[in-house]
């Protein structure tokens, strides 16, 4: 990241927050568990999110549509779309609206509740349940055998970095 420092700000928007110093990954998570808020529902406006996932640089396809959208929003040309692991998801639109923008971008359709980065993430209101995975995750870091011989503030720094580091 530090070689990269450099030309960061021609490439990255200032809201991609992940590469904004001072901010987290987990902000990123926040504002989108907002966006896809209401996405189960059928009445409302027209909504669409896409998730995209880019592929590692050995990874050799091609996809000429979203090529220009990318080069349009500046994105290094060495990157490419992974439609493999990429989703759209949809909110109020007709069937024949979602057929045609999946038949246009070569993306599968995906459905919520899914996981983003580790994180539930789900068009309605989150449960206890759905954190279960994450916090059993969290809870086997912190309750480690090594854990218990930390001071206090040593398992404080183990419990935000075990939080942070899922």
């Amino acid at each position: 990241m530090g070689r990269m420092r450099g030309f960061m700000p021609e490439v990255i928007s200032l809201s991609q927050s992940p590469f904004i110093p001072g901010r987290s990954l987990t902000d990123s998570v926040m504002i989108l568990q907002e966006l896809v808020q209401g996405y189960h529902k059928q009445d409302g406006i027209p909504k669409m999110a896409i998730k995209v996932d880019l592929q590692k640089a050995y990874d050799m396809v091609e996809w000429e549509s979203l090529w220009v959208v990318m080069e349009t929003m500046q994105f290094p040309q060495s990157l490419k779309l992974n439609c493999a692991k990429s989703r759209e998801f949809f909110g109020s639109l007709q069937c024949e609206e979602m057929v045609a923008i999946c038949q246009t971008l070569h993306m599968e359709k995906g459905i919520l509740p899914m996981k983003y980065l580790g994180i539930p993430l789900t068009s309605g209101q989150l449960t206890c349940e759905d954190f279960k995975g994450l916090t059993d995750k969290i809870c086997s870091k912190i309750s480690s055998w090594q854990a218990r011989h930390l001071s206090f503030g040593g398992r404080a720094q183990l419990i935000r970095s075990s939080i942070f580091g899922v």
